[in-house]
């Protein structure tokens, strides 16, 4: 395998802005010894490399070396046992490594090098750009060589350009929800509209599909939807670098979504979870606490700002907390596929569209996110674009029809559970549904009201009937 310098090492000249790495073919890898401040290159990152975390450099470049976060580095590592310096690692080291190196039924280092190369031949010969090389996946030249990069394309043509490389999905598994990855709570203004626009799109692809009955395009739409918020909006390593950084991060992956480079997006976002710090079972600081009371009251969030202040129960994790949380729950399983619904009138079916454009837009601040790390704010986005609003809307409705795949139904039924633990050292249980299982819920309760207290009558205590939980809750507790 040749090596050839990195794209963004000494002999690259000044105002170029490049891709992390993308024509390195071998690299080195190394734990970071001393504390002296290292800078991650990757310019979606920035981030400190910290002491005693692993670093990898182009192995061509011995001089002024540009060091990354092995999760930073587009097209991965290549084969391990070709990272020069790996064997070295701690074990515990080499298997983070692991997870950034070629993979058995990923596109390897070697095909994403000759990806680059290729569409790189043919731009100079004239020929179509968009080629898609063994990799699969649509890729774009190296740093310096023309201005259709993913960070240069026009803010124009990401508007009206459609999804790209959407096979890329198809080796795309609703199994990694299982893996965590933190996202932003609060989204940047000047993002929205893009942001609007970027939903608005996956939202209408997947309504088409489903209108076409094309089962592949839906399948493919539906896990982009899923997914996307993960990719796109999720917590950077570091917002350093001034004003407007945070922003110049979320534009930059929104433009590497247009252009379909979801490999990169991809592999940040696992880096991202890979680097979320584990709080869990220990009482937060008092500088914590007043931080995060901070942050409500200057977002006139007073209710949660005092639900902070009171809250005395720790977030309890670890492999004992997870047997005891599921001996909370009857035993039982899943259904085969959930219930279906039988057919809705256009009438009602409009009713329900207007409803989730309006709850589009009204929605509680600050909730936490599902699964997939999707929130209110970043589904609310949409009203700031009228086709994006309808498109959302539709989808919502269609979720709530059970109009999707089986799969992607259970992955967003689903929900996040967490164990807070009581004063007494019991556990008690916190489920986190998915935004587009809430919205869905709340809009069949909005059109459905009448049939539902039809239905059950004096015996339910939450459609129709204002603060009756909460009416019921205090009298208990007031007899007890």
């Amino acid at each position: 395998m040749d090596v050839e310098a990195d794209a963004e090492g000494p002999n690259n000249t000044r105002g170029r802005v490049g891709r992390p790495g993308v024509r390195v073919t071998k690299w080195v890898a190394e734990s970071k010894a001393d504390r002296r401040s290292c800078t991650c290159t990757a310019a979606g990152c920035r981030g400190n490399i910290e002491q005693r975390s692993v670093r990898v450099r182009s192995a061509a470049n011995t001089r002024n070396s540009q060091w990354y976060h092995p999760g930073c580095v587009e097209g991965g590592l290549g084969p391990f046992a070709e990272v020069a310096g790996a064997s070295s690692l701690e074990p515990g080291d080499q298997d983070s490594l692991r997870a950034h190196c070629d993979q058995p039924g990923r596109p390897s280092r070697a095909e994403y090098v000759a990806d680059i190369r290729g569409v790189k031949r043919a731009r100079q010969e004239g020929a179509n750009p968009q080629a898609r090389g063994p990799a699969g996946s649509l890729l774009q030249a190296d740093a310096g060589e023309g201005p259709d990069l993913p960070e240069d394309v026009d803010e124009g043509l990401a508007r009206s350009a459609e999804l790209r490389n959407m096979a890329w999905w198809d080796s795309v598994s609703y199994q990694s929800l299982e893996q965590w990855v933190p996202t932003l709570g609060r989204v940047p203004r000047d993002t929205l509209h893009e942001l609007a626009l970027l939903r608005g799109a996956v939202c209408s692809e997947l309504r088409d599909a489903f209108a076409l009955g094309d089962l592949q395009a839906q399948t493919r739409a539906e896990k982009l939807l899923t997914y996307l918020d993960r990719l796109v909006l999720h917590s950077p390593r570091s917002t350093r670098g001034g004003k407007g950084r945070l922003s110049k991060i979320i534009t930059g992956r929104v433009r590497l979504a247009w252009a379909g480079d979801w490999g990169a997006l991809w592999r940040e976002a696992a880096g991202a979870s890979a680097a979320q710090p584990l709080r869990g079972g220990r009482q937060e600081t008092l500088k914590e606490q007043a931080r995060r009371v901070e942050t409500f009251i200057r977002d006139s969030l007073m209710g949660k700002a005092v639900a902070r202040v009171f809250r005395d129960a720790p977030l309890a994790v670890g492999g004992v907390v997870y047997d005891a949380l599921a001996a909370l729950f009857p035993p039982g399983v899943l259904p085969a596929a959930p219930l279906g619904v039988g057919p809705t009138s256009p009438e009602r079916r409009e009713r329900m569209v207007a409803e989730a454009s309006r709850l589009l837009g009204r929605w509680p601040s600050r909730a936490a996110p599902g699964c997939n790390g999707s929130r209110f704010e970043h589904w609310g986005a949409v009203t700031l674009d009228s086709e994006s609003l309808e498109a959302a809307a539709h989808v919502v409705v269609m979720f709530a029809l059970g109009e999707g795949s089986v799969e992607f139904l259970r992955a967003n039924l689903g929900a996040r559970v967490l164990a807070l633990r009581k004063p007494d050292g019991k556990l008690r249980p916190v489920a986190c549904g998915s935004v587009l299982r809430r919205l869905a819920a709340r809009v069949v309760c909005a059109v459905f009201r009448e049939d539902i207290q039809q239905a059950c009558g004096k015996h339910q205590f939450a459609v129709g009937r204002k603060a009756r939980c909460e009416f019921d809750h205090k009298a208990v507790s007031a007899l007890s």
